[in-house]
């Protein structure tokens, strides 16, 4: 293309790198589906810019099992704060790879 971005096919799109696009990226890839990942910043960029600091899941971490991460912490009937969720999203996204633009 003339204005620099470069164009790719895929069966697939999923929007967003928060907790549910990436659980879906995890299915597609473990099915061997293509697909692309599109996200307006980093992975989990709602989750780091716009919530307050001091924001916390609204379910128990034993409910908390993003992808397929066996621990669900330390506490089990607590709730995981926004920088936490972030920090796993990311370790998720450095496990699973999923191919993706901003």
């Amino acid at each position: 293309m003339s204005d620099g971005v470069s164009a790719r096919q895929s069966t697939v799109v999923v929007i967003g790198a928060g907790p549910a696009g990436l659980a879906a990226s995890k299915y597609l890839t473990d099915h061997g589906v293509d697909h692309v990942v599109l996200e307006r910043g980093e992975v989990g960029h709602s989750w780091r810019t716009e919530r307050w600091d001091s924001f916390r899941l609204l379910i128990p971490n034993w409910m908390n099992r993003l992808l397929s991460e066996a621990e669900a912490g330390d506490d089990l009937d607590g709730y995981m704060a926004a920088a936490e969720l972030v920090d796993r999203l990311e370790r998720s996204t450095s496990s699973t790879r999923p191919s993706s633009s901003t």
